[in-house]
């Protein structure tokens, strides 16, 4: 019978291939931000109203998207007894990983390329 368990391979490559795809990205906007040629980076806020409210749903849905999918290990968790322990290691575990490869790639992009990334 198929469960949840069944899928740890894939979750695992799906991971491996989450940090590769963070270190390369980090390392690319990391190169670009040293390079004697960089982009010009203005830190400033976009000035039009309309600029700040699209940027604050698109960041919005962002952080829903990727902080959402800790509710997987949850409903995993509650399948099999002890409830309070398996939850508690999945989603620190699943929010560990989803801050390392979201906030490396996007400080490290904020970084080179300042309020345009």
């Amino acid at each position: 019978m198929s469960s949840f368990h069944s899928l740890c391979y894939i979750n695992l490559g799906s991971l491996v291939l989450a940090f590769c795809y963070t270190i390369l990205v980090s390392g690319a906007c990391i190169r670009v931000g040293m390079m004697s040629n960089a982009p010009v980076k203005d830190y400033l806020l976009i000035p039009s109203k309309s600029g700040k409210m699209y940027a604050a749903f698109l960041s919005i849905s962002i952080l829903a998207t990727v902080f959402g999918n800790g509710i997987l290990p949850e409903i995993q968790a509650t399948l099999a007894p002890p409830v309070a322990g398996k939850m508690v290691k999945g989603l620190v575990l699943c929010y560990t990983m989803v801050f390392f490869t979201f906030y490396l790639a996007a400080i490290s992009g904020y970084w080179a390329f300042s309020n345009t990334v």
